[in-house]
């Protein structure tokens, strides 16, 4: 992979979806990264966006309060990137380790 990022090679990635970033990150430096620099197909690429898009959608952006009943979209938002991370290291394979990260907004 060629450089992304300040680090001289990165080897462990970390999925994490954030307001208004890609959903790659170095697990290293932590520089956000993005997504289409990255060896992955054009599918999971997208795919990979479009989960990162949904993230927060359990929140009411107005009052920074959890929309009542929406932890469960926050669980099934955390399931939907543990399958992503799955796709993305089977095609990165295992030069690289990938991590999830998931969302802890809602607090059981």
């Amino acid at each position: 992979m060629e450089q992304l990022c300040a680090c001289s090679q990165i080897k462990t990635l970390n999925i994490e979806a954030d307001m208004g970033a890609d959903p790659l990150w170095c697990a290293v430096c932590g520089d956000n990264l993005d997504t289409y620099d990255v060896p992955l197909t054009a599918d999971l690429q997208a795919a990979l966006n479009t989960w990162a898009n949904d993230f927060g959608s359990w929140v009411d952006w107005e009052t920074e309060q959890l929309i009542p009943g929406e932890q469960f979209t926050e669980v099934a938002h955390n399931q939907a990137g543990r399958v992503l991370t799955t796709k993305v290291q089977a095609e990165l394979g295992t030069a690289y380790q990938v991590n999830f990260i998931p969302s802890t907004m809602y607090q059981a």
